[in-house]
């Protein structure tokens, strides 16, 4: 995660950015990233619900993004080489009280969408067509095949897992704020005691008009009064280990 902290001397330039990595900003971006996969999860059930209240015969529509919400759901509790069991242990804890749910979205996306090939979801039926004339069946030679798949649960079951979804991710969103405060007054008391935290350029990623996590999540570039600044503002006069080190700025609490 890339934070910067309000500074009078960038009045009216480009802001720049450069990276941290400590314990806690390496949690964070974790966090970040399972954060948008549930994102992309409420977004793709929103569109579902809605093709489901256009009363929408789009198959191929509803069973795309009811896939993509089960899979993305699933990803944001998952361990890997880039996912540590503590972000997972707290996805878990954000869930407490809602297990039940949880466990039907992934019995589900193992079901429906991701490893089993015979299961509930999945049925066809090959019917012959016949003629019934004095109770004497008579093959016509015609075949019909009907896929029987359920392409996504009825309407009202689908708002409620959006209503779950979207619980879950606005609870994420604030560790994810909490943490981010905590970091920009560690960065700000290791800046106040001469200590260089800041890590290579990464302003290009932060282009105007690209895509933030940190506007999805509130977090802005207005100053704040947190008193991070003040003890920015203690250590300006330091000459810094590094060429041109980017100013920080803090989230707005939550």
């Amino acid at each position: 995660m890339v934070l910067a902290m309000p500074s009078n001397r960038n009045v009216g330039r480009p802001k720049q950015f450069a990276e941290v990595k400590t314990e806690r900003s390496a949690l964070i971006a974790e966090l970040a990233s399972r954060y948008a996969d549930l994102w992309h999860a409420r977004g793709a059930l929103a569109r579902v619900t809605a093709l489901l209240k256009k009363d929408s015969r789009d198959a191929v529509g509803v069973h795309s993004f009811w896939a993509s919400a089960l899979t993305s759901y699933g990803r944001s509790f998952g361990t890997g080489k880039l996912r540590s069991t503590k972000g997972t242990k707290i996805l878990r804890e954000l869930v407490a009280g809602h297990v039940q749910m949880h466990e039907s979205i992934i019995w589900r996306r193992n079901q429906e969408v991701a490893h089993a090939v015979e299961s509930a979801f999945d049925d066809a039926v090959v019917g012959a067509e016949i003629e019934v004339d004095d109770e004497v069946l008579a093959f016509t030679g015609g075949v019909g095949l009907r896929d029987l798949r359920v392409f996504a649960p009825p309407l009202a079951d689908v708002e409620i897992i959006y209503r779950h979804v979207d619980v879950l991710h606005a609870r994420l969103a604030g560790v994810i704020k909490r943490e981010t405060a905590t970091l920009a007054r560690e960065i700000a008391d290791a800046s106040a005691e001469g200590k260089n935290v800041f890590g290579p350029d990464v302003s290009a990623l932060f282009r105007a008009g690209a895509a933030q996590l940190s506007d999805a999540l509130g977090m802005t570039l207005e100053v704040t009064t947190h008193d991070v600044s003040n003890e920015m503002r203690k250590s300006a006069g330091r000459k810094p280990t590094t060429v041109s080190p980017p100013a920080g700025r803090m989230p707005k609490s939550s």
